[in-house]
This record gives structure tokens, C-alpha cells and sequence, in this order.
């Protein structure tokens, strides 16, 4: 399936991004995501989730808004692992339900084979895969969005 990505984006008014820790991609370089208004959550594993949603909230109420999420792992069907704290997972129970969650990932912290889930991960509307040059992109429908 043809994902026209940077369309969906386009059409955003804002975005949540995240500061790369370790080996996390650099979202700088990621080509399809030219968002202006942004907020970048915290790389700090002691920031409280729940008050930067209530802070993301507060910024974008009623906005189109889409969430750039990094992890351990990801899989084709939007199941994130991420370093076994929970915090995007806190974070992402509190923040409206429309805003688009998109997973970011190099090839090796991808799986082909479905990722044990459990009840309080949430999922990823999207998993996009850096492959050396270009980015591979999978709609995961788990949630429904359009």
C-alpha cells in the first residue's frame, strides 16, 4: 500500500516530538516531517508523562496533532517497546484520542513478527522505518484512525 505520509502531515496543525536518546533517530533527518508548531517532550525518564499531556492539551486543544514516538521496538500491527518505564505509554492514556501517533524506528529495532502487547501499551496509528536512505511506512489501522 502507497502511504502518502507527508499529505497526512501536512495537514497537522502541530507536533509532539521527542529529544533522541542513545541510538534513536534523530528527528531532524527525517524528511516527510516539516512541521512549524512544535513541543518536544522531555528525554528525562523523571518528568511526569501526565503533566506534559496536561501541558500538550492546554497548547493544542482542539488542534490536529501528531505525536513522534521513539522505542526499543515496534512492529508492523503499531506495538511499541520502549525502555520498560512506561512513560510514552502514560503519557499517550491521557492525550486526545484523534491525535496521530507515529512510531519511529531504525530497521533493527523493527519486527516483522508481532511484539507481545499488553493491556496499558497503546499503540502506534503508523510505524515508519528508516532503511539506510529511504523510509519504509506501515498503517497499522489498531486504532481506527482514518
Amino acid at each position: 500500500m502507497d502511504i502518502d505520509l507527508k499529505k497526512i502531515l501536512s495537514d497537522m496543525d502541530a507536533a509532539i516530538l521527542y529529544q533522541p536518546i542513545g541510538d534513536e533517530i534523530d528527528i531532524t533527518i527525517i524528511p516527510f516531517l516539516k512541521i512549524q508548531d512544535s513541543v518536544t517532550v522531555p528525554a528525562d525518564k523523571n518528568a511526569d508523562p501526565f503533566y506534559w499531556a496536561e501541558k500538550c492539551i492546554e497548547k493544542y486543544n482542539g488542534k490536529k496533532v501528531c505525536i513522534v514516538i521513539p522505542g526499543r521496538k515496534f512492529d508492523m500491527h503499531g506495538t511499541r517497546h520502549g525502555k520498560g518505564g512506561g512513560w510514552y505509554d502514560r503519557f499517550l492514556s491521557k492525550i486526545p484520542r484523534e491525535w496521530l501517533r507515529i512510531g519511529i524506528a531504525t530497521k533493527e529495532h523493527f519486527s516483522s513478527t508481532p511484539l507481545a502487547r499488553n493491556e496499558w501499551d497503546e499503540p502506534m496509528d503508523y510505524v515508519v522505518v528508516q532503511n539506510s536512505d529511504s523510509w519504509e511506512i506501515y498503517k497499522t489501522d489498531v486504532r481506527g484512525q482514518e
